[in-house]
């Protein structure tokens, strides 16, 4: 588990490098989230006493609250980034929506399955792993195309 930990924290870091030092909207309300999410179980499991993160709520249902906040910010990046796919005529919209869906399925299916004890943290770790394949696969290829119509322009 230690092994999964530091390459996702690697990820993390690599990303958050690539997307302008946070100031990026995916970084902001997607990745540091879900790694907010990550650190406070995986500190959680090691805890002879709840943690003040748990301190008000059970362990479930702080995670269950949180997943519930990161799936809004997923539905609203998603919406942002079709509205702008659309806005272009994006070739490959309907992939990179379809992978928006899936991330959202995904989330609110952790949501479920949290709230009735049947998750754990390898599926933040799959989660994560979801959302930066998308990043590399649909957002970086339209940022490409952005960039590639600016210069044309």
């Amino acid at each position: 588990m230690w092994m999964r930990q530091e390459v996702a924290a690697e990820q993390s870091i690599h990303l958050e490098m690539r997307l302008s030092l946070k100031d990026d909207s995916r970084y902001l309300n997607v990745i540091s989230v879900l790694d907010e999410i990550i650190r406070n179980v995986e500190l959680s499991q090691f805890d002879a006493e709840p943690s003040w993160y748990f301190a008000e709520l059970s362990r479930t249902d702080r995670v269950v609250r949180d997943l519930q906040h990161l799936l809004g910010n997923a539905l609203k990046q998603a919406s942002e980034e079709s509205r702008h796919m659309r806005g272009i005529y994006y070739p490959e919209s309907a992939d990179h929506e379809a992978d928006h869906f899936r991330i959202c399925k995904t989330i609110a299916g952790l949501c479920y399955r949290w709230a009735r004890s049947r998750a754990d943290l390898q599926d933040l770790y799959e989660l994560h792993d979801l959302i930066l394949h998308h990043i590399q696969n649909y957002d970086d290829p339209f940022e490409n195309h952005l960039f590639s119509k600016r210069r044309r322009q």
